[in-house]
């Protein structure tokens, strides 16, 4: 199955950190997530120690921070590295780099501003208001 599946063709040393940080953004995601919903209603519960109450609200901020840093990434992502990378194309297009010219350049729908704004905004969401 591997090998029949597509592959995709992108060019340049940025559009590979672009998935390199756009991976560890869901992964920070994911980690984060998984560690909420191991926590459960433990808010609720009356019948457990201020002790393991502690740790699970220690467990819950560092949920947080990772919330936050998935966040920051995908607005980094959108802001800082497309931007390099569409700089990075077209200054080898203008330069008749054979790597590009032969390709079409075709930027996939995980690496669009639009997607990576609005994944910073729905990590963004999932946080406890700072008021």
């Amino acid at each position: 199955m591997l090998k029949t599946s597509p592959r995709l063709s992108l060019v340049g040393f940025q559009a590979d950190v672009a998935y390199t940080l756009l991976t560890y953004s869901q992964a920070l995601f994911n980690l984060a997530t998984m560690k909420v919903a191991s926590l459960g209603t433990y808010e609720r519960e009356r019948a457990i120690s201020d002790k393991e109450r502690e740790e699970k609200d220690e467990e819950l901020n560092i949920a947080v921070q990772f919330y936050f840093k998935a966040s920051s990434m995908f607005k980094y992502i959108g802001d800082e590295v497309l931007s390099t990378w569409e700089k990075e194309l077209s200054n080898a297009q203008s330069g008749g780099s054979s790597a590009v010219t032969t390709t079409p350049f075709v930027k996939p729908v995980d690496l669009t501003r639009e997607l990576l704004f609005s994944l910073s905004k729905y990590v963004s969401a999932l946080l406890p208001s700072s008021t």
